[in-house]
């Protein structure tokens, strides 16, 4: 594993959807997590220096958003973009 859920925790997250060639379809989404000072007190140096020299730490402190809120912002927005930009009219094609 590449990082452990105990101890680690995501503090940014966007999402841009593409097509095929990595053309962007829409302008995506950011957000920016709430964690408390436990999980940030447990980051590494390198973590810790970058993410404060970038603001993010800082942005982390006053976000409201907690990771089921943008979980559930994030399923809202890919089920929207498929149902209005990449099918609006709702129509679902399927093979035979």
């Amino acid at each position: 594993m590449v990082w452990d859920p105990n101890t680690c925790r995501i503090l940014e997250i966007a999402i841009i959807v593409t097509d095929r060639d990595l053309n962007p379809l829409h302008e995506g989404i950011e957000f920016v997590l709430k964690q408390s000072d436990y999980f940030l007190d447990k980051m590494d140096d390198w973590n810790k220096t970058t993410h404060k020299k970038s603001g993010l730490i800082d942005k982390v402190k006053i976000s409201s958003l907690d990771e089921q809120v943008v979980e559930e912002r994030i399923l809202d927005y890919l089920f929207n973009l498929y149902q209005q930009e990449l099918h609006p009219l709702g129509e679902f094609n399927s093979p035979g």
